[in-house]
């Protein structure tokens, strides 16, 4: 991402359970709520009140979650190399507003 980097400033979320992350005591609780709620933290936490989102595999689903949950805190949401975690007829709810 150093291209992107010289345009934005970039944060980069290692998921609970991974890299220097800890883990979790259950490990059950390795979810999408999880990781959707991790996303939301660190956004509470930098104070930014609205950012672009971008998901890379497994983080395409988590950022979708997000985007559904979380639609006014997004300006835009980027998915790169994904695929949509919800069937068809829920298709019409993944479109953010900005």
């Amino acid at each position: 991402m150093p291209t992107l980097e010289k345009f934005a400033t970039v944060v980069y979320i290692e998921p609970v359970g991974t890299g220097s992350s800890g883990r979790l005591s259950d490990p059950n609780g390795y979810t999408l709520e999880t990781y959707v709620k991790g996303v939301e933290v660190v956004r509470a936490a930098l104070g930014v009140p609205r950012f672009v989102l971008l998901g890379h595999s497994h983080g395409g689903f988590v950022a979708q979650a997000y985007a559904l949950s979380h639609s006014e805190h997004l300006r835009g949401l980027i998915l790169f190399d994904t695929h949509h975690p919800l069937p068809a007829p829920n298709w019409a709810r993944t479109s953010c507003r900005t």
